[in-house]
């Protein structure tokens, strides 16, 4: 099995540029001062909504590319977190936000996944994986995620029906290993307010996964959960577009406007796929034309976000007067 990590909450814990500024204390409710460890617990809360959200519409959207993509896994539908991916001076805020006793626990559970129906819960601490009993985090390590790696690692080749041992509100249970079959990529957001998205391939051997990551500052801006669908499809509609011999090189950070609009078309229809409207796509792109006037003549390789809505609106028009929509094992582009 594969599970989706958001690189959750990544936030300034490990990068301080995407930290927000705190100026100090200011004015709280009934006259108590707000303080900073008060503010950035509100921004992790905040984020992990968004980090949910974020994986819902991920699972989704890599059930839906499945029949496309080169490799394909067992697809959880969860997020994971803990303590020890936060640098020290956020450590103290993250036990707040999210109550972390030691052990990587569960960030979010996807709607509609087997976990979900099985009955994971956000805050479930993970404390076996079959026989395998977890190292608790030690606090002297310094930020990384290697905690959350290794619980992922182990995930990803237990077996189907192991049993998972956890821990919710001080009290053991065991529940059974499951997924879903879906694209083999991870999505997580970016604790930034930059307006941005980018995919990553994975090795060519998959001992290194797929990403693909949105900024918090995108997920703020999307009006309804189908654009963001649109900007995750696009994403995801390189990584399994490209050709083999490009998912052997590094990511390129620009591509020309012909693979792009590529993207733009598999993407849109890896959201419809999923179940998200398709007219979203042209929606997103006519507002942030309107939010971004240097974006007229579009840059680093992509069209501009007019011409992208314009193409996307006749696209969506295409896909309303198909009867699957492109969503069978070729999934047409």
């Amino acid at each position: 099995m594969a599970f989706e990590r958001h690189v959750t909450l990544a936030i300034a814990a490990l990068l301080s540029t995407a930290s927000p500024a705190f100026a100090g204390p200011r004015g709280g409710v009934d006259g108590q001062a707000v303080t900073v460890m008060d503010q950035r617990v509100a921004y992790l809360v905040e984020l992990a909504v968004q980090d949910a959200r974020v994986n819902d519409i991920g699972f989704r959207i890599a059930r839906a590319a499945a029949n496309r993509c080169p490799d394909q896994r067992e697809l959880a539908g969860i997020t994971l977190h803990s303590a020890s991916q936060y640098a020290q001076d956020w450590r103290e805020a993250a036990q707040q936000a999210f109550g972390f006793r030691g052990e990587v626990a569960v960030a979010a559970v996807a709607e509609g996944s087997t976990w979900a129906d099985a009955g994971l819960h956000v805050g479930d601490r993970i404390v076996a994986i079959g026989d395998t009993h977890l190292p608790a985090f030690n606090d002297l390590q310094r930020g990384n995620f290697a905690q959350t790696d290794d619980v992922l690692e182990r995930l990803a080749v237990a077996p189907a029906g192991a049993p998972l041992a956890v821990i919710r509100r001080d009290q053991p249970m065991v529940l059974t290993l499951q997924g879903r079959a879906g694209c083999a990529v991870l999505f997580q957001i970016r604790g930034t307010k930059a307006m941005s998205a980018s995919a990553a391939r994975g090795s060519v051997s998959g001992q290194r996964p797929q990403w693909v990551s949105v900024s918090a500052g995108m997920v703020n801006f999307a009006a309804e959960d189908a654009e963001i669908a649109v900007v995750l499809g696009h994403e995801l509609a390189h990584l399994v577009t490209d050709s083999e011999a490009q998912r052997a090189r590094p990511p390129a950070r620009t591509g020309t406007r012909q693979r792009e609009a590529r993207a733009d078309r598999v993407g849109l229809r890896l959201a419809a796929c999923a179940g998200y409207d398709p007219a979203a796509a042209a929606h997103f792109w006519q507002r942030y034309a309107a939010s971004r006037w240097i974006d007229v003549l579009g840059n680093l390789g992509h069209p501009s976000s007019r011409t992208r809505a314009r193409d996307l609106a006749a696209e969506a028009q295409q896909l309303r007067q198909s009867s699957d929509a492109g969503c069978g094992p070729e999934l047409v582009d």
